[in-house]
């Protein structure tokens, strides 16, 4: 009878530890699955963050030429070329869109001539000029 009793206590040992091990690799497999997901979503802050530093432009100066005419000097701090796509000119009760494709060195400045139809500025109206880069980042400046 001893050794039944004794098999019994080895077989029921045996049951622990796989049981025990096979919980352990649901835990270690999820913990896995939980840390790469925590881990792409960092990868993903930093990238756009890195994006940031290196598309720092801004808008130097807005000159007003005329009520038809607005030029607009973007200055990139940055360590890649920018690429300006839009150029909005707005305030509480007009706004204009400007469709453009101008490249922004690094370290240097462009400028964009905003002349069209559709362009109305008013003497003494404060405007917000707005360019959009093709990364969708941007820079706002009053005039």
């Amino acid at each position: 009878m001893r050794r039944v009793k004794s098999q019994s206590t080895i077989i029921g040992s045996l049951i622990v530890i796989v049981i025990t091990v096979m919980l352990g690799l649901a835990i270690l497999s999820w913990g896995m699955s939980l840390f790469g997901t925590t881990q792409s979503g960092f990868n993903s802050i930093f990238f756009t963050k890195a994006q940031m530093v290196e598309d720092n432009f801004n808008i130097e100066y807005v000159y007003e030429n005329s009520s038809s005419s607005l030029t607009v000097w973007v200055g990139n701090y940055g360590q890649t070329g920018v690429q300006i796509v839009d150029l909005l000119v707005y305030n509480s009760t007009y706004s204009y869109t400007y469709k453009c494709n101008v490249m922004v060195p690094p370290s240097g400045l462009a400028k964009i001539t905003v002349s069209g139809n559709g362009l109305q500025l008013m003497k003494g109206s404060l405007y917000s000029v707005k360019v959009i880069a093709s990364d969708g980042n941007t820079a706002v400046s009053e005039v």
